[in-house]
């Protein structure tokens, strides 16, 4: 069985602020013979310098199928993150 997995990731800081975007893709194809088992994630957020020992971030994280997802698959299929980071 031959799998495949393509992913990318990126950040924009914004000039003279605290701000940065940020980006991701990854496409996993575990079986490239076999069609509708492609996966797609991507994920996009906004962070926040609020110190140099505290950075905050909230992003949305959706996810794809090539093929029907199941109703829990497609339940949980997006979903909504804040996040603390503390660095001493």
């Amino acid at each position: 069985m031959t799998g495949r997995t393509i992913g990318g990731f990126g950040v924009y800081h914004v000039p003279k602020s605290g701000v940065a975007l940020i980006a991701r893709v990854d496409v996993l194809d575990p079986n490239t013979s076999l069609g509708g088992d492609r996966q797609t994630r991507i994920i996009g957020g906004l962070s926040y310098q609020v110190s140099p020992n505290l950075r905050v971030l909230a992003d949305v994280d959706n996810l794809s199928y090539q093929g029907t997802p199941t109703p829990l698959q497609d339940a949980l299929r997006s979903r909504g993150l804040f996040q603390m980071q503390f660095t001493f």
